[in-house]
């Protein structure tokens, strides 16, 4: 079981990635390791029930607090998933998520028709007939077989005849698509300048059973990010753990005064001032970087290093004809490079394998 700690400063409002909802004696050493174990290979945090925390007749809290703790849930609907209340009831916390919490939910209908599932037809209305026998009230019944109708209507992923490492494939790149859609910021609990506006706040937390809120708009939003970073390292901007103000990207770059401590780089230049000089060593210092995006710059010197950390490289025209000799790129889940004519991507892809 994936595990995780929490702290004021988290860097994500997710503990995990991605729960995993399967029926065991269907896909537990199958299908479902298979895609546990490469959803780990990308370093996605990944919730599977290792531990048979299924106890009881009641689903577990630490089940509970997992589901609404996933940023994704994966459904591995199978012919025999509703024949256990476990499931079923996983099903019903994981869409209540999907409202309250704009939980992402991709289903996996494997070797089951979808209609079948929205239907109630083969297995999944056997199942839900014997169901119907044990229970002495009808509502929970009616809110599985409601959940089973929500759940058929999302797009999925069905496989019937298909390759299943195709399909793990597939799967693991959407969900490296939406776990790095979103860089989170490291937010300290009274940032500079907040704390005489937070005995403001804390005004508003009187005694009471009203309901209030309280909305930040415009400019000043925009995620105090920015002054957070800055905060980091206010006389060194490669010690920061984002640059993506220009004259920062720049001093770091051409500077070669970047450090571990950087994870995003986001290169967006004003017109008329996109050329960089680059040190052939800018990024050599840079072990955790995870996200390079160029938007516009040019560089001046061949880039002759990357560092593997790398997770998602997005660089439009890209001057490269080839990746950096040591840049393996093992852990890169995202990489676009539209307009990019010199770039030979199956040079790249042969020396990955």
């Amino acid at each position: 079981m994936a595990s995780s700690s929490s702290s004021s400063s988290v860097t994500s409002p997710w503990r995990y990635d991605v729960f995993l909802s399967f029926r065991g004696d269907d896909t537990r050493d199958t299908f479902t390791a298979h895609l546990y174990r490469a959803l780990t290979q990308k370093e996605i945090l990944t919730f599977i029930d290792k531990d048979e925390l299924r106890r009881g007749d009641e689903i577990s809290p630490a089940l509970l607090q997992a589901i609404e703790g996933s940023r994704i849930s994966i459904i591995v609907l199978s012919t025999n998933y509703a024949s256990s209340t476990w499931c079923l009831d996983e099903l019903l916390k994981i869409l209540e998520c999907k409202k309250s919490k704009q939980q992402r939910v991709l289903p996996v209908f494997y070797h089951i028709d979808p209609s079948d599932v929205r239907h109630q037809r083969g297995s999944f209305g056997e199942a839900l007939a014997k169901h119907a026998e044990k229970l002495n009230v009808d509502m929970k019944l009616q809110l599985w077989k409601e959940a089973l109708r929500e759940v058929a209507g999302i797009l999925g992923y069905p496989l019937i005849n298909g390759h299943e490492a195709n399909l793990i494939e597939e799967i693991v790149q959407e969900v490296s698509r939406i776990a790095n859609d979103h860089f989170f910021l490291p937010v300290a609990k009274h940032p500079v300048g907040l704390e005489p506006h937070l005995k403001d706040v804390d005004l508003l937390s009187v005694e009471t059973n009203d309901i209030r809120m309280i909305g930040i708009f415009g400019v000043g939003g925009i995620d105090m990010g920015r002054e957070v970073v800055r905060q980091e390292s206010l006389k060194n901007p490669g010690a920061r753990s984002r640059l993506f103000l220009h004259e920062d990207v720049r001093e770091v770059l051409e500077n070669d005064t970047g450090t571990d401590n950087v994870e995003g780089i986001v290169v967006d230049f004003p017109k008329g001032d996109d050329i960089i000089r680059l040190s052939p060593k800018a990024f050599k210092k840079m072990k955790r970087l995870r996200l390079f995006r160029c938007r516009n710059a040019h560089f001046s010197e061949e880039l002759n290093f990357l560092p593997n950390s790398i997770r998602v490289l997005d660089w439009p025209n890209c001057p490269l004809q080839s990746m950096p000799s040591k840049f393996r790129g093992d852990k890169l889940s995202i990489l676009l490079m539209p307009g990019s004519s010199k770039f030979k991507v199956s040079k790249f892809e042969e020396n990955k394998s």
